[in-house]
């Protein structure tokens, strides 16, 4: 007992319920996240600064503005808007999206990371300048 209340079969099955869709929402959140965050980390790596900046202006906007309040904004624009969408959607969505967020930062990094990797590789097999050609080859 805690504080004068007792704790029932129901209460165990709602905890219960509570959990599965917890860990629903969370296997849908990081498979939307994780697939918008390569895309995105591609797109950021491989394109030209007109395409990069505006996805990297965006995805800081989501990643500087706190969960909670994203998730009373869709909510809020899921009714505004009249989508009617399910509450499990929605959250899925949101916490997909801020998990892509922060996810294509790694994406891009380690696209990068290959590249440049690559071209030394490539370089001093070669028996080139490292150092010179890395250079040329991130600017």
């Amino acid at each position: 007992m805690f504080f004068g209340a007792s704790l029932s079969w129901n209460d165990i099955l709602f905890m219960l319920n509570g959990a599965v869709t917890t860990i629903a929402i969370t296997l849908a959140s990081v498979a939307i996240g994780t697939s918008l965050g390569v895309l995105f980390g591609l797109a950021r790596a491989g394109s030209p600064w007109w395409v990069s900046w505006p996805i990297g202006g965006i995805l800081d906007v989501f990643r500087s503005v706190p969960l909670l309040i994203q998730l009373v904004l869709f909510n809020s624009f899921n009714s505004m808007s009249r989508l009617h969408w399910p509450t499990y959607l929605v959250a899925c969505l949101c916490l997909g999206i801020y998990a892509a967020a922060f996810s294509t930062e790694m994406r891009m990094i380690t696209v990068l990371d290959a590249v440049i990797w690559g071209v030394t590789f490539s370089v001093s097999a070669a028996s080139l300048n490292v150092t010179v050609t890395v250079l040329f080859a991130t600017v």
